[in-house]
């Protein structure tokens, strides 16, 4: 069971169709706008299972102010059918969107603004992911990553964001975001070039990178356990509070084998019949 699985809430039913609705035609990622919304509900939903219906609604919403249609009073529409923190939650995403653009390193005085913050975490996981999981598929990587300087350029903000607003997220969550920002550090690392026109990897030992700023919050959430300490055919059990996917969801304690690796975590077969793609090293302990 996810935060979307039938029956859903009426709030989240609403969301969803609104979402749908708002999103055909649009795209996220190479992919259709409103698969990367459903993507983030249940990121939040793994980390945050007890989100309330009017959360996830956000969540499903939060890029609406770039999809829905221009003539709509779109604060309106919102207030008027999820409440105003949703109203309020879609418009702080917007405006870090804005500010992503325009800023090296994020503006963090709304880290007690929970559900803002909470989504906007979903969001850059799922958004991260994403970006190293086609990495990982393209032919000529460096090429890949040679025609995405605007988003090179976004690393330190993303590292900035994982500093100040880990302690604000539930462990499961910050562990995640760390996952995918050192991954996607040491991914771009010989492609930033720092102020002095050096790449990552050309500075001076004496010099640390952005990816430094990053270790000791790494090391906190993720348990100072390295990436892929296991190994295809051992046995686990579930260590955070859940493991959940569109396709089902497996709880803590409960047991399983992981049956794949790849560049985004393992693949796992449950005892139930559930399989999970992408599970994470401190979702997971020996069994």
């Amino acid at each position: 069971m996810t935060l979307l699985s039938r029956p859903r809430h009426p709030v989240v039913a609403d969301a969803l169709d609104l979402a749908r609705d708002w999103c055909a035609g649009h795209i996220i990622d190479s992919a259709p706008a409103l698969g990367h919304a459903v993507k983030v509900a249940l990121v939040l939903g793994q980390h945050v299972p007890n989100a309330v219906p009017e959360m996830v609604a956000a969540a499903l919403l939060h890029n609406c102010p770039e999809y829905a249609p221009k003539y709509i009073d779109l604060d309106g529409t919102l207030t008027a059918r999820f409440g105003t923190r949703v109203t309020h939650v879609v418009r702080g995403l917007e405006r870090e969107h804005i500010a992503l653009d325009q800023r090296p390193v994020p503006d963090m005085t709304t880290t007690q603004d929970q559900w803002t913050l909470y989504v906007s975490a979903a969001d850059k996981i799922v958004s991260l992911r994403c970006v190293l999981r086609r990495a990982a598929r393209a032919p000529n990587p460096a090429a890949y990553w040679h025609a995405r300087r605007a988003f090179i350029a976004r690393v330190p903000y993303f590292a900035g964001f994982h500093t100040s607003a880990a302690p604000h997220l539930p462990p499961s969550m910050a562990g995640e975001l760390a996952w995918v920002v050192v991954r996607t550090e040491q991914a771009t690392a010989r492609f930033r070039v720092g102020e002095d026109g050096q790449g990552e990897r050309e500075r001076s030992p004496g010099r640390p990178g952005v990816r430094d700023g990053l270790m000791h919050m790494t090391r906190r959430h993720m348990k100072e356990e390295p990436v892929g300490q296991y190994r295809t055919g051992q046995k686990i059990k579930v260590e955070a509070t859940s493991i959940q996917r569109s396709n089902g969801a497996a709880w803590r304690g409960d047991e399983g084998q992981i049956i794949g690796e790849t560049g985004d975590g393992y693949k796992v077969r449950f005892k139930s019949g559930f399989v999970a793609e992408t599970v994470k090293d401190y979702e997971i302990k020996e069994a």
